[in-house]
């Protein structure tokens, strides 16, 4: 049954996977960014999120789901100070951000878990029109994207303050 699923995945997908694994792996490295660099991935994956919702999935409880999940990531997110360790130059306009599998494992979560709503949704068409599964799906797209976007999020407030002038 899996060989079956597996063989009949467009050889688009497995491209796809190559590419976005290949953004993560990037990242294991410690380096130094642009701020649009530095919103590439988070923009791509919430795009991506979206958009494999609103295309198998999209009715309003999704919606809500995703809406939903991506809020509470980014509360968390802000909430424990992630993405912590990166610092910005105001002289070169650049972050230094520190090198971490954490993108890799999330980009791979993403992945399987959008591989396997689209397979379930496939073998089992009733599921993609019921609202249940419409919010999980849409609660695990958002909660998943929302980490990246917090990130990106993180990020953006540190310039934002560094570029803020001192008070003294």
């Amino acid at each position: 049954m899996i060989a079956m699923i597996l063989s009949h995945t467009p050889l688009w997908v497995w491209g796809l996977l190559a590419v976005l694994l290949r953004f993560g792996f990037i990242q294991t490295r410690s380096r130094e960014i642009s701020m649009g660099r530095a919103a590439v991935l988070p923009v791509v994956m919430v795009l991506l999120s979206f958009y494999g919702l609103a295309t198998r999935f999209g009715c309003g409880p999704a919606y809500l789901g995703w809406l939903t999940g991506m809020a509470a990531s980014v509360t968390l997110c802000r909430t424990l100070d992630w993405p912590r360790g990166a610092t910005f130059d105001t002289l070169t306009q650049r972050f230094s951000v520190p090198g971490s599998w954490m993108p890799v494992v999330l980009i791979l979560a993403t992945f399987i878990s959008r591989y396997v709503a689209i397979v379930a949704a496939i073998m089992h068409p009733e599921l993609a029109q019921g609202a249940a599964f419409g919010v999980a799906v849409g609660l695990l797209y958002g909660g998943l994207s929302g980490l990246f976007f917090a990130r990106g999020l993180g990020l953006w407030l540190l310039r934002t303050s560094a570029l803020q002038p001192s008070l003294g």
